[in-house]
């Protein structure tokens, strides 16, 4: 596959509240092991919380490639790779941005992670979306 031509991270402190619970959990997990004696799910799920947001830091959630792009909100989300050609609009409003795509005769509506990324990534991106989506539609 070839290299993305852009792409967007998550913007600082957005992983803060899960590593904040993951330590309370880990700490409640190891006082209950020094309590009760046994291991239990908050010292698991803390673990786990700290792992995923440590992971998530410089994750890429969204990559622009020369003919399509790829939306993964998280390390273990689900990838979704959406061709240019298969964009029939974007609608922008305050908090949320949707993508109506027409993928094998299936329309869908795809949510992109606005409040993941900073107010600048977010501006950029439309703009980046609108003028691929232009170019693909024969406009320039």
């Amino acid at each position: 596959m070839n290299e993305p031509e852009k792409l967007f991270k998550m913007k600082p402190g957005k992983l803060n509240g899960l590593i904040i619970l993951g330590l309370l959990m880990t700490a409640l997990g190891i006082y209950d092991f020094i309590t009760i004696g046994s291991t239990n799910v908050p010292l698991v799920a803390g673990i786990f919380f700290i792992i995923i947001s440590v992971m998530g830091r410089d994750y890429p959630i969204l990559k622009l490639f020369d003919d399509h792009i790829e939306i993964r909100p998280g390390p273990m989300a689900r990838k979704k790779l959406i061709l240019y050609s298969e964009i029939e609009s974007l609608e922008e409003k305050p908090k949320k941005s949707f993508l109506s795509v027409n993928q094998n005769g299936k329309k869908k509506k795809i949510t992109l992670p606005m409040t993941y990324l900073t107010k600048d990534d977010q501006e950029e991106l439309i703009k980046e979306l609108r003028s691929r989506m232009y170019v693909v539609r024969g406009g320039g």
